[in-house]
């Protein structure tokens, strides 16, 4: 089970790769959205991408299988298996941003980039929109943005153990 952070550190290793980046050489290129130590800004003339994660609820985040195995005399081993589901949305801006967010959109499926999600149980669901273009005027000028997302879904496991039931004592009364 992957936290916040790893998820945004694996989304931002794939998006810099598929954007042909080094993040050694390019550290600003791909940026994680709602940063809280900020960004320094840019120019209407470079090519940045925002990166934006957000965890969603949907019909398989309901579901959880809890089973019980390796039984102990004084306890058990519960697994609990569950699917967890993101929004992974880029906003690109710059020259090339129509470029870039289509490198993304059909990257995201190759399978190099495939096998690096697949690795941390991340795995895209290839039911999407098309990239929309949205530019935003920012002091009189309209900059170049398109905004696209796709959803994950994260397959889980916690095993936990815990204390079993060794004796019950069981009372009949009778009914009132």
């Amino acid at each position: 089970m992957l936290t916040m952070a790893e998820i945004e550190t694996l989304f931002h290793s794939i998006t810099t790769l598929i954007l042909g980046y080094t993040v050694a050489a390019n550290p600003d290129k791909v940026r994680i959205g709602w940063n809280t130590a900020g960004a320094p800004a840019f120019k209407i003339t470079e090519n940045v991408t925002f990166l934006m994660i957000t965890p969603t609820p949907n019909d398989f985040t309901k579901l959880q299988n809890v089973s019980f195995d390796t039984f102990y005399t004084t306890s058990a081993n519960q697994k609990i298996k569950a699917t967890r589901h993101y929004n992974v949305a880029w906003t690109v801006y710059g020259p090339l941003a129509f470029e870039n967010i289509e490198l993304i959109r059909y990257g995201i499926f190759k399978q190099y980039y495939h096998d690096l999600a697949a690795a941390k149980n991340m795995y895209a669901i290839p039911i999407m929109d098309m990239p929309r273009r949205n530019p935003d005027l920012f002091n009189g000028q309209w900059w170049n943005r398109y905004d696209f997302n796709i959803n994950f879904y994260e397959g889980i496991e916690i095993n936990e153990t815990i204390g079993a039931i060794t004796s019950a004592s069981i009372i009949f009364k009778d009914g009132d």
